[in-house]
């Protein structure tokens, strides 16, 4: 007798105790206690398998369609800051009263997504919906299954950027994608190279009309503020604003621009506050960064990219034409000289009064501008990344600095990003050279690095925490970063966990003598002692089977992430910037950009820590030891790590203590 692998959905024989084709094991958990569980039937026809994906605001299950005999993916929707499920239930529920409002109102959103998704179905190029209901307190869409990568992964694997003939034949592919759906008075708001799909069989397919809205040209509306930093432009930053077709065009160019040169676009409202205040694009030309694009290419891409609404091309069809050469657009530096020759004499003329008035004022307001706005601060930020990640890391910081720099415009603020297997040696090259060394800099989580880092420039950052309400934080407090006198920074930090194998721990095998990384990897071990950051590799090396425990340990061992420390020899305003901005970077936007958005460590503030835990529930446990008053410390690394072989081996020693890991499931033992 034949079963189904709700896995891979293929079929095999009952009598083999594991899927041949993918290993899936019939009747493992799913990863999340809140997630449904394999084998549960939606709607009377669509049997659930494992879990794809799963974020803040939805989980996407693989699952068959028991009428059409197809695989689909099966989409819940699950803000997992509002609702929950109990382990093996089907209902979800709202943690209070209060968060009622919010989730009808996102349920209504997420129906309207697959309505206005489903509307599109026929055509070749956008996801098919087949089905969306409402069931178990909450609602599903029902997509086709599609095999792939998306556009974002692609350009990846492909070095960062792809020709731009192909990227051409896509971005037209998408232009005829959108011009139904303009057509039908939707935008879809939410281009990028994440939401367009490589299929397996060559197709282009265009996904995620999460934010998509019904458009009105006739007048301002009022609408949510959805968007993706450097594809959406000016309007969309805006709740009332007039959008229309030219609002997904920037997008798109957004998109070719990525793809063809391998740079991030520059966010569109930086570039048109650098228009109004110098009348200088910060966007750098496409050309003059792949310049084996033909002009005419340079040109299209430059006006679906314009700040200006009424610059850009009116609708996709003329993007199109733009992108094929059919028809000669000029570009937008050319339409503006045109402009600024019809008002060179007015904006002179201005420009003298303005600079009059300045140097009037200016030196009476010096002094006291400097101290209230750090006027005149200048701030060298050296940012270790990791190959293949530059655009994610610059990304991140921009975003991090976001208010910093709102809130003080008149410190210049340069960032550089260093390869990290050279980080430390380029920091000690430029204190022993004497050359330009950087105000502010990471010297966090030193195993990550070649080398060690100058200590003599190292500032005392002890009057930074002066600035924040430590109870605000976890392992915060002067004593546990060095006193008196602190010389590095942390944004974040890491915990131990214990990592188990269910199938082996269930089975009763016995652990490895050793505290052995390759072991637990290679399914020799049933446990291993990690921590926070082994998490995504665990995860993924192990779906489906793996186990999070405590570490029972007194006192509780971690280390501190991101650390980060200022030049001691910096000019005196120099220095308070660079000190400000860490301030800033301790603050719940910058830590839930930090560690929510990228996933980079544990926060350590305390409201953030929270809202990670309800994102990721398998931590919930390092909540508990902190919140418990434990005292926690932290060592040297080569001590930590010590640290958590030690409490390997105590484990080890100990046959209750090895059963009670056996037995702990979901936060509970016995």
């Amino acid at each position: 007798m034949s079963i189904r692998c709700l896995n891979c959905m293929k079929e095999y024989e009952e009598s083999l105790k594991a899927c041949p084709d993918c290993g899936f094991v019939p009747g493992t958990p799913p990863k999340e206690i809140y997630h449904l569980h394999p084998g549960v039937v939606l709607a009377k026809r669509y049997v659930i398998g494992t879990v794809v994906a799963y974020g803040g605001f939805g989980i996407l299950y693989r699952a068959w369609d028991e009428k059409l005999q197809v695989m689909v993916a099966v989409k819940e929707y699950f803000p997992s800051s509002y609702v929950n499920r109990n382990p093996g239930e089907k209902d979800i529920f709202i943690y209070t009263s209060k968060k009622k409002s919010e989730f009808e109102a996102g349920l209504q959103t997420f129906l309207e997504e697959a309505k206005n998704t489903a509307k599109f179905s026929s055509h070749p190029n956008i996801v098919n919906v087949y089905d969306y209901f409402q069931e178990n307190q909450t609602a599903y869409m029902v997509m086709e299954y599609m095999s792939g990568i998306t556009l974002k992964e692609y350009v990846k694997k492909k070095g960062g950027k792809i020709g731009w003939e192909q990227a051409v034949d896509i971005i037209t592919k998408i232009c005829d994608d959108l011009q139904v759906v303009h057509e039908n008075g939707i935008l879809h708001r939410d281009i990028s190279p994440d939401n367009i799909m490589m299929c397996g069989d060559g197709t282009i397919k265009l996904f995620d009309f999460g934010a998509a809205k019904f458009s009105n040209e006739e007048k301002e509306m009022t609408r949510e503020i959805i968007l993706k930093i450097g594809f959406a432009p000016p309007e969309q930053y805006r709740l009332r604003s007039r959008q229309g077709p030219w609002t997904d065009v920037y997008a798109l160019g957004a998109t070719l621009y990525r793809c063809i040169t391998g740079v991030l676009p520059d966010e569109s409202v930086n570039r048109q506050e650098a228009l109004r205040v110098s009348k200088t694009d910060t966007l750098r030309p496409a050309k003059e960064l792949a310049p084996e694009i033909p002009d005419y290419l340079n040109a299209a891409v430059s006006r679906a990219m314009a700040v200006q609404p009424e610059l850009r091309f009116k609708d996709v069809l003329q993007l199109k034409e733009a992108l094929l050469n059919k028809k000669t657009y000029a570009d937008v530096e050319m339409e503006l000289k045109k402009r600024k020759r019809r008002t060179r004499i007015g904006v002179a003329a201005l420009t003298i009064c303005l600079a009059a008035a300045s140097v009037v004022c200016y030196g009476y307001y010096r002094t006291r501008r400097q101290e209230t706005t750090l006027q005149g601060a200048g701030v060298v930020m050296w940012v270790p990344v990791d190959a293949g990640e530059e655009e994610d890391k610059e990304q991140m910081m921009e975003t991090m600095l976001e208010e910093f720099r709102e809130d003080y415009p008149d410190v210049t603020l340069d960032l550089v990003f260093i390869p990290r297997e050279d980080y430390a040696v380029r920091l000690n090259q430029a204190d022993e050279s004497g050359g330009e060394f950087p105000t502010l800099y990471e010297t966090g989580g030193e195993e990550e690095y070649s080398g060690t880092f100058p200590e003599s420039r190292q500032a005392d950052l002890s009057d930074v925490l002066k600035l924040v309400n430590t109870a605000d934080y976890y392992c915060l407090e002067p004593e546990q970063l060095g006193g008196d006198v602190i010389r590095r920074l942390p944004l974040g930090m890491h915990l131990p966990a214990v990592y188990g194998n269910e199938v082996l721990m269930d089975s009763g095998q016995e652990p490895e003598e050793k505290n052995d990384r390759e072991s637990f990897f290679s399914g020799t071990s049933p446990f291993w002692i990690g921590d926070s950051r082994d998490y995504s590799q665990v995860q993924e090396a192990l779906t489906g089977v793996y186990r999070m425990m405590p570490v029972e340990q007194e006192p509780l061992t971690g280390g501190y992430d991101c650390m980060w420390s200022v030049d001691s020899r910096a000019a005196r305003l120099d220095q308070a910037a660079a000190k400000r901005i860490l301030y800033y970077f301790l603050g719940e936007t910058a830590q839930d950009v930090l560690h929510l958005q990228y996933d980079n460590s544990l926060p350590l503030n305390r409201s953030e820590f929270a809202a990670y835990i309800e994102v990721n529930q398998e931590f919930s446990f390092l909540k508990e030891q902190l919140d418990s008053g434990i005292l926690v410390v932290f060592p040297e690394e080569s001590e930590y790590r010590k640290n958590l072989d030690q409490a390997y081996q105590s484990v080890v020693e100990d046959e209750k203590a090895v059963l009670k890991l056996t037995n702990w499931r979901n936060g509970g033992g016995s």
